[in-house]
């Protein structure tokens, strides 16, 4: 399918409007669409609609047909057609004037206030979407300010003569009201009621904010324990100043099971498997089993997951499980525990505070340097107590892929003899994280993050596990999975006790769900707590693309290291002036790198 004369308007975002599809051939299993004549036509309505919705109201279109070479002809077999839109776009229609008023003035909104928070102005190219969008914002305005039947209504006056549309908003705010009785229906004692009004953001008394009530909706659902949840403004009594407010939920299943597979460059398969039982005692809480396994790590562990727990802004965590790890330095296995309380603080900022117990083993250090194999002889088991801490601060518009916002996080784990730990140490951790949206979607993302390990008390070592490893897929992209940093005779890592890690990225739409990445990244792993020289800092750069999914982006990588040291500068060798690996490193995950 092609389009001829498509200028204006994404040719992505009109594909997405038609009957007709092309067959992606990676889609074996699927048929190939049929087309008919009825539906070309219809896709040639629904152009001009989508043209319109953009603000074009004079586009033509056109379609034809090309018999794609190579195909059998005189067989029974219907041939395949390259289908080709054409497209006369014409001029645009723009906003020559927006006129509003108001039917009765509230305090602290002017006119002049409204009209300067519209997403539309004068000399603009009509978009229904965003004319549409003014309106929602419009709502939300009165809506936040107590006002929760507010009505606007509008009138566009499109000239195709002039090209030229005139946009009329009528707003009458209603009256103010304040947060009457709650009413909860649908839900008949499947959630105790004292979860669900944890979970809503207003109280009896307040006045109608419409942001929180949005909230309360984004809240019981974050629960997961319903396939519905809505929360709205019920009608007024004549004469009163409250205003109902109605909770409508449907539950889900309590039980569900999921299953995953994936794969890796570094971690090669990767399989996971869960059970979870929602709603446990009927308080909201989530109980389940997790298995998975890749090349390098398996764990298997049971959690539970309380919201609002003891009130509206704390979270309760505990999980328990098994785990063996098998890196290239070493195998080892624990049994571990962990509890955690995390809350809301203001505005965008969560505290959280934990304990960690864990039985480590040692199975097999493979690294040859002496001092590291004398320590572990000595001791291959490890018993580690230890607390936590972290603060944190995100506004990031979307967690699996980022496109604006920021993330500001600082964690800290403090193992020591008077919480019965063998191991005593100080980790405090600092990341921070940005990303700016451009035009033509393009994103700049930027992520550096500040990690140390100090041995404290009686311990005059830490064990090869919990140090700290750069290089590899989520790190510096040059080096291959954890080979920046210091290595054996053999070439095995390490490890550090600081680590500072930093990348740069420009994120770009290619087509479709295809996009582009061009990165710099760089590391510096130090064989001492709180300590780094910047002539050590080591650099890579490179391309990759992203193939986007529900899940996550499907990445490929390219990483070039751009001032690569020599085996001699790493590790302690008779050939000092090889190199440790190859300049170029590919690597195939999902998931952004951060």
């Amino acid at each position: 399918m092609k389009f001829e004369g498509v200028h204006s308007i994404p040719k992505g975002k009109l594909a997405e409007t038609l009957a007709s599809k092309i067959h992606e051939k990676w889609k074996f299993w699927k048929p190939k669409p049929v087309l008919n004549r009825s539906d070309l036509e219809e896709d040639l309505l629904r152009i001009k609609r989508f043209y319109e919705q953009n603000g074009y109201y004079q586009s033509e279109g056109t379609v034809a047909f090309k018999m794609t070479a190579g195909e059998p002809t005189g067989t029974d077999k219907p041939p395949s057609l390259a289908v080709i839109f054409s497209v006369t776009e014409g001029p645009p229609v723009k906003i020559s004037e927006v006129l509003l008023t108001l039917e009765k003035q509230v305090e602290g909104i002017t006119q002049a206030s409204l009209l300067s928070r519209l997403p539309f102005r004068p000399g603009q190219i009509f978009v229904t979407s965003v004319y549409q969008d003014g309106k929602k914002r419009l709502t939300q305005i009165f809506g936040n300010r107590g006002y929760p039947k507010v009505t606007v209504d509008g009138k566009v006056l499109v000239d195709t003569e002039t090209n030229s549309a005139g946009i009329t908003l009528k707003i009458d705010p209603g009256r103010p009201y304040r947060i009457g009785e709650l009413k909860i229906t649908g839900n008949d004692g499947y959630v105790k009621d004292i979860i669900i009004r944890r979970a809503v953001q207003f109280k009896s008394g307040q006045m109608y904010r419409a942001d929180k009530v949005e909230q309360s909706q984004r809240n019981l659902h974050g629960l997961d324990v319903f396939q519905t949840a809505l929360v709205g403004p019920g009608e007024p009594v004549e004469g009163e100043d409250s205003i109902p407010m109605e909770v409508q939920v449907k539950p889900k299943k309590r039980q569900s099971v999921e299953f995953g597979i994936g794969y890796g460059t570094e971690d090669g398969l990767r399989l996971r498997g869960g059970w979870s039982y929602r709603n446990l005692l009927g308080w909201g809480g989530k109980f389940s089993i997790t298995a998975r396994r890749s090349d390098l790590i398996e764990t298997i562990q049971g959690g539970y997951h309380q919201p609002y727990f003891m009130d509206a802004d704390t979270t309760f965590d505990v999980k328990a499980g098994f785990e063996r790890e098998n890196q290239e330095s070493y195998n080892f296995r624990k049994i571990f525990t962990t509890g955690a309380l995390e809350r809301s603080l203001w505005g965008n900022w969560t505290g959280s505070f934990g304990y960690n117990l864990e039985i480590s083993k040692v199975d097999d250090l493979k690294v040859t340097d002496p001092v590291d194999r004398r320590a572990i002889e000595e001791e291959n088991r490890y018993f580690i107590s230890s607390v936590l801490a972290g603060l944190s601060r995100n506004t990031t518009d979307n967690e699996i892929n980022s496109t604006k916002g920021s993330l500001v996080s600082l964690s800290v784990e403090q193992a020591s003899e008077v919480f019965g730990s063998e191991v005593s140490f100080f980790q405090p951790a600092l990341e921070l994280r940005k990303f700016i949206l451009f035009p033509q979607n393009v994103v700049l993302a930027g992520r550096i993050r500040f990690e140390t390990v100090q041995e404290t008390e009686d311990t005059d070592g830490i064990p090869i596990f919990k140090r700290l490893y750069l290089g590899g897929s989520n790190t510096v992209r040059g080096y291959g999975y954890q080979k920046l940093g210091p290595l054996d005779t053999n070439g095995n890592p390490l490890g550090g006790l600081t680590a500072l890690n930093g990348n740069l990225e420009v994120r770009f739409p290619l087509y479709k769900k295809l996009s582009g990445v061009f990165f710099v990244d760089m590391g510096l792993l130090d064989e001492d707590a709180f300590s780094f020289e910047s002539g050590d800092l080591r650099f890579a750069g490179g391309t990759g693309i992203r193939y986007h999914t529900p899940i996550g982006p499907i990445r490929l990588d390219f990483g070039y290291k751009l001032n690569p040291p020599k085996l001699g500068e790493v590790a302690v060798t008779d050939t000092p002036d090889e190199d440790i690996e190859d300049r170029w490193q590919i690597h195939f995950s999902i998931g952004q790198t951060f």
